[in-house]
Formats: C-alpha cells, structure tokens, sequence
C-alpha cells in the first residue's frame, strides 16, 4: 500500500469538508461534480471527460473511474471496488 503524504491528505480532508458544506440533492449533483473536477483539475494530471450531468477520469489512454448520480464507480481491472487510485 502506497502512502499519502501530509500535504495531499489535508487537501483531501478539505474537499471532504468542501463537499459537507455544500451538499446537493440525490440525483441533482451538479455543484458536487463540479467541485469535484476543479479538484482533480487543480490537483492531478488526470484527462477529465465531461459528459454533461456525470464525468470520468482518463490515465495513460484508459478510463480509471467515473462520477455518475452520487457514487463514484470504479472501472479498474482490478474490479476491487475502490474508486481510490494511489
């Protein structure tokens, strides 16, 4: 298991406060996703496909997860069912 370091672990238990603060409701998740994506644009290199009302994350060519509804959802080989990839 890889560690997270200091620094990225606040910024995580940041968005998690971020999300918390300003919840959506079920099914009408628009200020979540887009919190989200300014998120993963700001903190990763990962390619994000917007599909209008859901987005998924592209690595190396291939999908890693996607946020639809209020779930994440894996889409690794791995099939372990995280959507955390470290």
């Amino acid at each position: 298991m890889k560690h997270i370091s200091q620094d990225n672990l606040n910024k995580i238990t940041e968005l998690r406060h971020l999300l918390h603060r300003y919840p959506d409701l079920s099914l009408n998740e628009s200020g979540t996703i887009d919190i989200l994506k300014g998120f993963l644009k700001e903190n990763t290199g990962l390619e994000i496909v917007d599909k209008k009302g859901w987005f998924y994350l592209v690595l190396y060519g291939k999908k890693i997860f996607r946020r639809t509804g209020d779930s994440f959802t894996d889409c690794f080989p791995c099939g372990n069912g995280c959507a955390a990839y470290g």
